[in-house]
């Protein structure tokens, strides 16, 4: 048998990240664990964290590769499915930005469930889906702030993932710092400031209530 006949072909996958979670529910040979953490707790340091995925059922987190903030996980997402084979290296470090209710699965049956619905192609779609963002979201950041000066369409790309936008303001999760706004934007202070000095990007960084950091649009309050 040669490798290219062991290789799954591709095929439309009727399986989703949402459709997987109510499988591994339900499934009698998955064992899920309720993980609850506090803020500032570091995943990595658990002693389960090295073979099983992680499911947010409630939180923030956040992931940093070199001590830089490089992706964010909140309520519905996985830690991480591009990262499934036993023993593989998981390439960040996560931190609770806030108190967390993780649910932990053995990354063996998560495989024997997928594998055994015949839907292997899903772990390939979500390595090629991580590949992409990595590939193209930096860029793309960087691109639209730095070089073109337009901090709208990072924030309406933030907006529809971790921030709300508000009655003149955009407010992060509990816990968000701007630290890892800034890390996470590829942005400096000076920057910031350049931003803000053209008339239809008057943007300035504050902490809001409830420990939540807020980017208030044309000096709104």
């Amino acid at each position: 048998m040669s490798i290219m006949e062991i290789i799954p072909k591709k095929i439309v996958t009727s399986l989703n990240k949402k459709i997987l979670f109510q499988k591994l529910m339900i499934d009698s040979n998955v064992r899920p664990k309720i993980i609850k953490c506090v803020a500032k707790s570091i995943l990595n340091d658990m002693r389960c964290f090295k073979n099983h995925v992680f499911y947010v059922k409630t939180g923030f987190i956040v992931a940093k590769q070199n001590d830089k903030t490089v992706h964010f996980y909140s309520e519905g997402d996985y830690l991480d499915l591009s990262y499934i084979l036993i023993n593989e290296p998981f390439p960040y470090i996560c931190e609770t930005l806030q108190a967390c209710e993780l649910i932990a699965f053995k990354k063996s049956e998560v495989l024997n469930l997928v594998v055994g619905m015949g839907e292997e192609w899903f772990f390939l779609e979500q390595m090629e889906q991580k590949n992409l963002e990595n590939i193209y979201y930096p860029t793309f950041l960087i691109q639209s702030i730095a070089a073109d000066k337009d901090m709208d369409v990072a924030l309406k790309y933030l907006s529809g993932n971790y921030a709300e936008l508000k009655d003149g303001y955009y407010e992060f999760p509990k816990g968000f710092r701007k630290q890892d706004l800034y890390q996470y934007l590829n942005i400096s202070n000076n920057l910031l400031k350049e931003l803000g000095k053209t008339e239809n990007n008057k943007y300035s960084v504050v902490n809001g209530k409830k420990k939540a950091v807020q980017i208030m649009i044309n000096g709104n309050p």
